[in-house]
């Protein structure tokens, strides 16, 4: 264990210099070991906190780096803040193209998403456009799920036009209790709406009315 300055050294500690392989505190590039390495394309875990490029570890600051709490860009782990980060668990992700929940962007995969083009999974409260997902209470256009506010969503209780499901309120939705015009359901309100229990005209579409 000693203090190795250059490049190409193996063992020790505290190493300075390029492809170094030893545990801990490494200062260059390539480095190998467990610590605070500084420099580009490092490895380390456990204690991890590496700055550079490319880093594995945690509490790494850079870009591409695999791990928890990583600051940069096509960062994998928790709490990234960056472009392209994947997280599953616990996220709270900022940036764009990210996967994981609490993702702040768009082209998130995740829940509780903000931005465009947003994806998730049993999960809801997603801000933007053309969001996918099972959740709840999504709010844009295009959006797939329950309690949806704007048009062409997919769901119940959406808010908006083209919607199908239930308790809709808007144009063209298909369901029961809509509001508004073309709907098929029951107790309606609008006009040319297939159902009972309506208020408007054309409803059940003539015989019988």
């Amino acid at each position: 264990m000693g203090l190795n300055v250059g490049s190409f050294n193996s063992a020790g500690g505290g190493n300075v210099g390029n492809f170094n392989s030893s545990f801990g505190n490494n200062v260059g590039n390539f480095n190998s070991g467990i610590g605070f390495n500084l420099g580009s394309f490092n490895s380390g875990a456990g204690h991890g906190s590496n700055t550079g490029s490319f880093n594995s570890g945690i509490r790494n600051t850079g870009w591409a780096n695999s791990g928890n709490t990583n600051t940069g860009v096509f960062n994998s782990g928790t709490l990234n803040t960056a472009i392209g980060g994947t997280e599953i668990l616990d996220v709270d992700n900022s940036g764009f193209g990210n996967i994981g929940a609490g993702n702040s962007g768009f082209f998130n995969t995740g829940g509780f998403n903000s931005g465009v083009g947003n994806s998730t999974s049993g999960g809801g409260l997603n801000v933007g456009l053309f969001n996918s997902g099972t959740g709840k209470n999504s709010t844009g256009i295009g959006n797939t799920g329950d309690n949806t506010v704007g048009f062409f969503n997919s769901g119940d209780v959406s808010r908006g036009f083209f919607n199908p499901g239930m308790g809709n309120v808007g144009v063209l939705n298909m369901g029961f209790a809509n509001s508004g015009f073309l709907n098929w359901g029951r107790i309606t309100s609008g006009a040319l709406n297939a159902a009972t229990k309506r208020s408007g005209f054309f409803h059940g579409l003539i015989p019988g009315w």
